[in-house]
């Protein structure tokens, strides 16, 4: 995934976590994402306030949007914090909720439409779909 997709991923999936649709594993992954974001975006106002702006309304997709801006303006320049934000897409596309934000960011970035979406780890005989 590209900077763009995974910083819209990442503004989402903390949205979510706003929006207490999450589990409790997912809750708090969300929570060390949002705090590692907090910290990077010490001292830069406009960054902070979009974090904030999601905090109060996970609901609305325009703020949803200026933090996805914001985090990917951070990744650009800082690969350790783009790693993290790669990291933490990953690891929440395994979950079932997770990975269908992932999808419905996707679909709305690339204009695809994708349908179910299966995580398999390891298969021990034969698999049909």
């Amino acid at each position: 995934m590209d900077i763009a997709l995974l910083a819209s991923a990442a503004a989402a999936l903390i949205a979510q976590g706003f929006l207490s649709e999450a589990g409790a594993s997912t809750w708090a992954s969300v929570e060390r994402m949002v705090v590692t974001i907090r910290d990077r975006f010490t001292g830069e106002s406009s960054a902070q306030a979009a974090l904030e702006r999601v905090q109060a309304q996970p609901e609305d997709e325009a703020s949803v949007d200026q933090l996805a801006i914001q985090v990917a303006r951070a990744m650009q320049s800082d690969t350790d914090f783009a790693d993290m934000v790669k990291d933490f897409v990953e690891c929440e596309g395994r979950d079932p909720r997770g990975s269908q934000v992932i999808s419905r960011v996707y679909n709305d970035y690339k204009g695809a439409q994708i349908g179910k979406v299966v995580n398999v780890e390891t298969v021990h005989g034969d698999m049909n779909f």
